[in-house]
């Protein structure tokens, strides 16, 4: 019994120094986990304050930089340099080639072929077709209606250009056969002249051109009206020309004359060199005789109208 008591107190002691001894641990033991859950929640404050400094500055800084300046300034660049360029020159070549094709009929099934045989079902014709070689295109009539529109112009140029030379031939030739027999002339220049030109300067007529302006002058035939042919004509005299007294109250008739009459022609496109000077005469009589009555100028009149005085000799 004796033995049971102290066995039972031993127990107990034994316990409370084992309870005493484990207190401690549990205490060390918490404070070791209340720790590690400290760690545990710092470590995700630092990773949130990494990931918002880095990814959130580089993407915003590369993308801008490369897609609004590479992109603009390619796509105005390609699309209106390449679409008009292209359209225009392949629709008119193509819209002309199927008017002048001839389409082919659809192929029928055997059923409809068969019930079209027997004469259930009436066939349908195959559509008619131009014949060969007889077809053309609308760009090639356009062309050729072009071209024609341009020859057609240039023949009328060349037919109105060949018209009035043959009036001028036809007017020269007329005039030839009318022309005056050539006599004595009185009072027959001996001398060259100088005369006022337009510029206002003295334009020499040597003595040889003279003679020849008088001959054609004498031959004539005297021209009235507005002719192609302009020479000899009448000379009315209304500015008041200074004649010789053998000259004066007869009629003058004045013909052109210039310093080098080899190249002389009695048309317009020729006369109009030959504006500035005339040589004066008076009527030739039936027999050709005529007088010399000088050499007149325009001088720098732009009217028209000649110089009062004849142009002075040598």
């Amino acid at each position: 019994m004796i033995m049971n008591k102290r066995f039972l107190v031993l127990f107990v002691v034994l316990f409370v120094v084992v309870a005493v001894v484990a207190a401690p641990v549990n205490v060390d033991e918490n404070i070791l986990e209340a720790r590690a859950a400290k760690k545990v929640a710092a470590k995700p404050v630092a990773k949130p304050a990494a990931k918002p400094v880095v990814k959130p500055v580089a993407k915003p800084a590369a993308k801008p930089a490369a897609k609004p300046v590479a992109k603009p300034a390619a796509k105005p660049a390609a699309t209106p340099a390449a679409k008009p360029a292209a359209k225009p020159a392949a629709k008119p070549a193509a819209k002309p080639a199927p008017a002048a094709s001839c389409p082919v009929p659809a192929s029928k099934p055997p059923g409809r072929r068969f019930l079209e045989y027997v004469g259930l079902v009436r066939s349908t014709p195959a559509p008619a077709c131009p014949p060969t070689g007889s077809t053309s295109t609308p760009t090639a009539t356009t062309s050729t209606s072009k071209a024609d529109a341009k020859a057609a112009t240039k023949a009328a140029k060349a037919a109105k250009a060949a018209a009035k030379a043959s009036a001028a031939a036809a007017a020269e030739a007329s005039a030839a056969a009318l022309k005056r027999p050539v006599g004595s002339v009185a009072d027959a220049p001996s001398t060259a002249v100088k005369c006022t030109d337009a510029t206002g300067g003295l334009t020499e007529i040597p003595l040889a051109a003279i003679q020849t302006a008088v001959k054609l002058a004498q031959a004539g035939p005297l021209v009235a009206g507005n002719n192609a042919v302009k020479f000899p004509h009448v000379f009315n005299n209304r500015e008041g020309v200074k004649v010789p007294t053998v000259c004066a109250g007869k009629t003058l008739e004045e013909q052109a004359v210039g310093p080098d009459m080899s190249t002389f022609q009695n048309i317009p496109s020729v006369l109009k060199n030959f504006n500035q000077f005339r040589v004066l005469i008076t009527t030739p009589d039936a027999s050709g005789d005529t007088t010399f009555c000088g050499v007149m100028t325009h001088g720098t009149s732009t009217t028209g109208t000649f110089e009062k005085d004849l142009c002075a000799p040598v």
